[in-house]
């Protein structure tokens, strides 16, 4: 899971993602385009789209910011500026079945321990100093989403940030969060479920910690609860063999923790670099795991492609005899300047078989599955894609646009894919459309920033 990013990116080709952090409104920039729409009982449209938005009365923005599929995939979250909106998919489709609230517009992380508990970071909480954050754990009862307990972290900071990235394992054994704290070194918290109880196991500082460094603003642990990726985005080295290297500024890193049950302790098994740093290419800024820790999926937010300025790049690593190298760069199928490929989002089944990858400045006016990737130009309409395994190498499927694309939706801000690979979610928290709940009017184009997530 990914960080809930507040800061502003002070590139100035990123000004349309940096108004939606700053939560500010950017002219000519919602959503619009396509009639097509998903039926109110939560089917499918006619390209095969079903359309989700925040529910009724609620005021909130930015509703797909952060997205997470339970286990079985029968359960889908969404979080917006200070709630999480839950779905259920059942024989008719999908359905709205409850708001969760918050006080804190900060987008909540949600993320499911299991079929019927979801744990929800909240990293803009000021209970005890100024955006120390904290982690809800709710449970699934008949009648409702309830709240079961709290997790505040151990050791508050000011911009602390607890719950800015939160993960679970698949059988619900283990739950990771993330602080990276925005003025001290990042760290992240591991809880163990014993008979029924959640309780505080480790706490893990990186090798290298300097302030800044977003240590754990991203992070997953895998489906066997073995092995956690983390990101740092920030971090500075520009060496792969010296994380106390801090000569590439925000170049970018990332950490993979294999659990030594031995001793009882996460331990340090590979610190990853992009093949060659560069300063403020933000390495690190998404990632992914497999669901035994045998492939890491990290983006880089900013890397310039054949001559492409913040054009972004995937790479794939696999554990082998020697630890994780490098097994495979992915960049955009078309190459373009500022698209930030891979960079927000990325999303790998447990098999290690299909990874998507959003990149939220695809400029398409194409619309649903398999567009025109050439057809007119919407800035920063974004767009997803879908990569599968083949001969060991991950090569590019299917080609996704929103239903009803529209300049600077940032479609593909989040993606969450089900364990089977069968269901692929996208979220677009600029999306311009006032419609509320299942299959609204996609046509809309009102409000700026409502946000829409669209399900395939």
């Amino acid at each position: 899971m990914a960080e809930t990013q507040r800061t502003v990116v002070r590139r100035t080709d990123a000004v349309a993602m940096a108004a939606l952090i700053a939560g500010t409104a950017l002219a000519g920039c919602g959503g619009g385009g396509s009639e097509t729409s998903a039926d109110a009982n939560g089917t499918a449209s006619p390209q095969g789209v079903v359309y989700l938005k925040r529910s009724a009365g609620s005021a909130d923005w930015s509703f797909g910011r952060t997205i997470a599929f339970s286990p079985d995939g029968q359960a889908l979250a969404v979080g917006q500026s200070s709630a999480v909106e839950l779905f259920r998919r059942g024989q008719g489709g999908w359905s709205w079945v409850q708001t969760l609230p918050f006080g804190w517009r900060d987008a909540p992380a949600p993320a499911f321990t299991a079929n019927d508990q979801l744990l929800v970071g909240l990293p803009g909480s000021d209970a005890a100093l100024p955006d120390a954050g904290l982690v809800q754990r709710f449970v699934s009862t008949p009648g409702a989403w309830t709240l079961a307990d709290t997790w505040r972290p151990p050791a508050p900071l000011a911009r602390g940030r607890f719950g800015s990235a939160v993960s679970a394992s698949a059988n619900g054994a283990v739950a990771v969060v993330g602080e990276p704290a925005e003025h001290a070194p990042g760290r992240f918290h591991v809880y163990r479920r014993q008979g029924g109880a959640w309780s505080l196991q480790h706490t893990v500082a990186p090798v290298n910690p300097e302030p800044g460094d977003r240590f754990a603003g991203q992070l997953e642990v895998s489906a066997d609860a073995s092995t956690i990726v983390v990101g740092a985005r920030h971090e500075s080295s520009a060496l792969p063999d010296d994380p106390g290297d801090t000569s590439r500024r925000h170049a970018g890193a990332a950490f993979v923790y294999a659990f030594d049950a031995e001793a009882g302790a996460w331990r340090l098994r590979a610190y990853l670099k992009a093949p060659l740093p560069m300063a403020d290419d933000w390495f690190g800024s998404a990632v992914a795991i497999s669901g035994n820790g045998a492939t890491v999926v990290i983006g880089e937010r900013f890397r310039g492609v054949e001559g492409q300025t913040s054009a972004g790049a995937v790479y794939v690593f696999r554990r082998g005899s020697e630890g994780y190298t490098l097994a495979q760069t992915i960049t955009a199928p078309q190459v373009h300047d500022r698209r930030h490929f891979g960079g927000h989002a990325l999303a790998l089944t447990p098999d290690g078989a299909q990874l998507a990858i959003g990149e939220i400045g695809d400029a398409s006016a194409g619309t649903g599955p398999g567009a025109d990737p050439a057809q007119a130009r919407l800035s920063w309409a974004g767009a997803a894609h879908v990569y599968r395994l083949q001969g060991g190498r991950f090569v590019h499927a299917q080609y996704l646009k929103a239903s009803n694309t529209g300049q600077g939706d940032l479609f593909g801000w989040s993606i969450a894919l089900t364990s089977d690979g069968h269901t692929l979610a996208v979220g677009a928290p600029a999306e311009g459309s006032n419609s509320t709940g299942i299959g609204g009017n996609q046509a809309d184009n009102s409000v700026l920033h409502r946000g829409a997530v669209y399900v395939y």
